[in-house]
């Protein structure tokens, strides 16, 4: 039979706190520690699933950009050589264009290297 050592009562079983005080006993048992070991170990593997589906989401949305703002900017320079009468502002507008799709490219990579390595992790 076992005593706390704060205030003296007799303890049943095997508890991690006094009824009577409220102290914490030394160590918790066994099947307590485990449960909160497999707690924190779905809560992690949880928010990693979250964080998968965040980035995979992300890398959808930035190619599909990327796509279509390359695909205008390069609808408006192959526009402005097929037109009679030439805009200025034809040409740096779908350069600009296809500069922004690279960039936006280079940022769904990001995502897409950001969910692989999310996968790795679990």
């Amino acid at each position: 039979m076992n005593y706390c050592t704060n205030c003296g009562s007799k303890l049943e079983g095997n508890t991690a706190f006094c009824p009577n005080c409220g102290q914490r006993l030394q160590g918790l048992p066994a099947e307590v520690e485990e449960s909160r070991a497999a707690r924190r170990e779905q809560r992690e593997i949880t928010r990693i699933q979250e964080e998968m589906k965040d980035a995979k989401e992300n890398y959808y949305g930035w190619s599909v950009t990327s796509g279509i703002v390359g695909g205008l900017g390069i609808a408006v320079i192959v526009a402005w050589f097929m037109a009679d009468n030439r805009v200025d502002w034809y040409i740096p507008a779908g350069i600009g264009g296809i500069a922004i799709s690279i960039i936006f490219v280079g940022i769904s990579i990001y995502y897409w290297q950001k969910y692989k390595d999310y996968k790795n992790q679990l």
